[in-house]
């Protein structure tokens, strides 16, 4: 049985390492990365505002408790505490953060809110161009500089962020160009994630994505997907006959 694990992870390794390798990989950071430099998860910094809901409420999707907690106490009381909770002036990089900004990759997208991704690349000399709306997009040099696409926004730029449900129908409605780019990038990309519960809803948002541009392309672009979380099995696209509900 060893012997058959230590197969299956060498050609994982391998079928990762190629297209690293070749510059046709794309990275897809979730926040796994950020909670192992001691930022509090999503699913934590919900759990805050939760608390403070009154009524209480039994909802358990953040999405839906971010929304409560907007209509409730407002757009700056709710941006104030997730900035409480993100922002800390001791929070370095993690040894994942060290590893993931050394390898030749000129392209990432992220669902964090925080700036560790970028902060690390620029350490490593790499000018990092951060893109959270459609008008930044045609400013990236792309022979000088490493694309950073922030799906849900910037923590220092509020009127970016993504947290509640009128967040992510505004982000559909005003960023076509970014989401002609993420179709792009699943059609001829091969897509790694890192940071991820196999849970998580932009995870199944995005598979679902992922699995509608396949269908329409000949494309042997693939997706390798990385399970973050013990006893969860999340097979590969390819592999998966019907999208995620």
């Amino acid at each position: 049985m060893k012997e058959k694990n230590h197969r299956s992870y060498k050609i994982h390794t391998w079928d990762i390492s190629t297209p690293i390798a070749q510059g046709d990989a794309v990275f897809f950071i979730g926040a796994g990365l950020s909670i192992n430099s001691g930022l509090l998860s999503w699913h934590d910094i919900t759990k805050k505002l939760k608390t403070k809901l009154n009524p209480k409420s039994d909802e358990n999707d953040p999405i839906l408790i971010a929304q409560f907690f907007r209509n409730q106490f407002g757009e700056r009381e709710l941006i104030n505490t997730i900035r409480e909770s993100i922002i800390k002036q001791s929070i370095q990089p993690s040894k994942s953060h060290l590893s993931l900004c050394d390898l030749p990759v000129n392209v990432y997208y992220t669902t964090n809110y925080d700036t560790l991704l970028e902060d690390t690349l620029r350490e490593f000399g790499k000018p990092a161009h951060v893109i959270t709306e459609d008008r930044e997009l045609a400013f990236w040099d792309e022979n000088k500089e490493v694309q950073v696409i922030k799906l849900h926004g910037d923590i220092n730029r509020s009127s970016t962020l993504v947290i509640s449900e009128d967040d992510y129908v505004r982000f559909i409605n005003q960023n076509i160009g970014i989401q002609r780019k993420l179709e792009d990038t699943f059609t001829y990309k091969t897509l790694i994630f890192l940071g991820y519960s196999m849970r998580d809803r932009n995870i199944n948002y995005i598979y679902n994505c992922i699995f509608r541009c396949m269908l329409d392309t000949d494309s042997s672009a693939c997706w390798t997907p990385i399970p973050t979380d013990a006893g969860h099995r999340f097979r590969p696209m390819v592999d998966t006959q019907q999208p995620l509900a």
